[in-house]
């Protein structure tokens, strides 16, 4: 297993610094941002389990782990949401 390249850790520090709030519609505090960041990552999970299922050879079980991955983050993207609203 390798680590990151700084490439790619450059490009996805940028883009989780820059996942604001900020025109979202998302409350502008904290709590936005966090929500904003969450929605990043549920996207950059998608993004492979997208690859994986559509457009890369393998076991179906690789797919299905991803699924389960997925689903975890969009539960935390929606406990972000959640946490957000009662604040």
């Amino acid at each position: 297993m390798g680590e990151l390249k700084p490439e790619l850790k450059a490009v996805l520090r940028a883009a989780w610094q820059g996942a604001t709030a900020e025109g979202t519609g998302l409350a502008g505090d904290a709590f936005g941002d966090a929500t904003a960041r969450a929605e990043l990552v549920y996207e950059v999970v998608r993004f492979f389990y997208d690859e994986a299922k559509f457009r890369t050879p393998g076991p179906s079980e690789e797919q299905e782990e991803l699924a389960k991955v997925g689903d975890a983050v969009r539960g935390y993207a929606d406990e972000m949401y959640a946490l957000m609203r009662r604040h």
